[in-house]
């Protein structure tokens, strides 16, 4: 009945978090599409809108009206009575859930904190299935947040220490990821206990601990997805980044797209640069060398058709002033035929080029208009797949898992 009841008060908490603040102070930022800016808000994303409360008033604005918006929880103090720790929970869980009930925004990857998941260790009475179940529930669960990029692990663990805290070391020192998630999960009678550590790769150091509980084994994934939840509300409490919107606008890289009709490769390299992407700085490096190149061969393309023209048309002349029947007509009709024959040789290479240079050309602009875009991606429904290799090596046995998961948003 406790149990229950926390749950409950955990429910109307979440759901009246944008109207009651005690310990926390909000500080998300909306962006219009027309300047506004809103700043220290506590934003909800809908299916179809944003809300927030700006000056004791309710706001709300289509999604197509919002170009950014960034979610970050912060407290001003921590929670000392069971009131405010549930408080502080719904903050957490509030910016966890926020990206999951709908597809249109999320977090660029280079923004992504990478975050690897070891396995927990078992305590008396739980067996090992159980231990790695929760793994994946958790591991999953982050997934889904669509905040972190998991980093899958498998091989780092072979050579692993057994102490939990060396083995994070080991990880730190053989992977590049920003956080390492540890813990244990134990057994009271018929109650289990998820207990677990956040780690700064970097520093060694605990950033701090959450911990949940399930009344049964039929409660474990509930509990396991609320570990996740809180876990990852508090990752992004001491990540510096904080979560920004995608953009909606249905013409947003139209700006791009003439820069690169100007200059092919511009448009990629500005939008590189503006979305700190490497990947497209580079691309549109290589569209510009591509280009360049292109246009280089078409015209030492040109100048051979202007040179086999020129020979043909000079040859040509001849052949009409040589006597006709001799032998230097024969000769002359001969050489006018080879030349006409390279002329157009030449010329159909060259039409080949230009070809190439404006299909080139004209990809370079779809490209810059497409950036970040996803060409088979369904507007309305989001479908995705996830798979996770992981070992376990619970009182001294080592086992191979796979958990496969699905998920539908619509």
């Amino acid at each position: 009945m406790k149990q229950k009841n926390r749950t409950q008060l955990r429910k109307i908490l979440i759901m009246c978090s944008l109207l009651f603040i005690t310990t926390s102070a909000s500080a998300d930022i909306v962006e219009l599409r027309n300047g506004k800016i809103f700043e220290n808000v506590k934003v909800a994303i809908l299916r179809n809108a944003v809300l927030f409360n700006w000056e004791q008033k309710p706001l709300s604005f289509r999604k197509s009206e919002v170009k950014r918006i960034k979610l970050r929880p912060v407290l001003l103090k921590q929670p000392t009575t069971e009131l405010e720790r549930l408080e502080y929970e719904a903050e957490r869980i509030r910016v966890a859930e926020a990206l999951q009930s709908t597809v249109e925004w999320e977090m660029s990857a280079n923004s992504k904190p990478s975050i690897a998941v070891l396995q927990l260790s078992a305590g008396g009475g739980v067996q090992v299935g159980e231990v790695e179940s929760v793994t994946n529930l958790i591991r999953t669960s982050l997934v889904k947040t669509k905040l972190f990029t998991i980093v899958d692990i498998t091989l780092v663990m072979k050579d692993c220490p057994k102490d939990t805290r060396d083995c994070s070391k080991h990880i730190a020192d053989n992977v590049k990821v920003n956080k390492i998630i540890t813990g244990n999960i134990t057994k009271l009678g018929k109650k289990y206990l998820i207990n677990g550590n956040v780690l700064d790769s970097k520093k060694n150091t605990i950033d701090f601990a959450e911990k949940a509980s399930a009344d049964s084994t039929e409660k474990l994934e509930e509990a396991s997805e609320f570990f996740a939840k809180k876990v990852a509300g508090g990752i992004m409490e001491y990540w510096d980044e904080a979560v920004s919107a995608k953009e909606q606008e249905t013409y947003a890289n139209v700006q791009y797209a003439w820069k690169s009709a100007l200059i092919p490769g511009w448009g990629q390299w500005v939008y590189g640069k503006d979305k700190e992407d490497s990947l497209a700085r580079k691309k549109g490096i290589g569209f510009g060398i591509n280009t360049f190149v292109l246009f280089a061969n078409l015209y030492y393309q040109g100048q051979k058709v202007n040179g086999a023209k020129s020979s043909y048309e000079s040859t040509h002349n001849l052949f009409f002033l040589a006597p006709v029947g001799t032998s230097l007509d024969t000769v002359l009709f001969i050489e006018d035929n080879n030349r006409f024959t390279q002329y157009e040789k030449v010329a159909r290479t060259a039409k080949v080029s230009a070809a190439i240079l404006i299909g080139f050309y004209l990809f370079n602009i779809g490209d810059a208009l497409l950036q970040g875009k996803s060409i088979f991606g369904a507007k309305k429904d989001s479908t995705g797949f996830f798979f996770f290799p992981s070992k376990s090596y619970a009182y001294g046995t080592r086992e191979e898992n796979y958990t496969i998961g699905f998920q539908f948003q619509f």
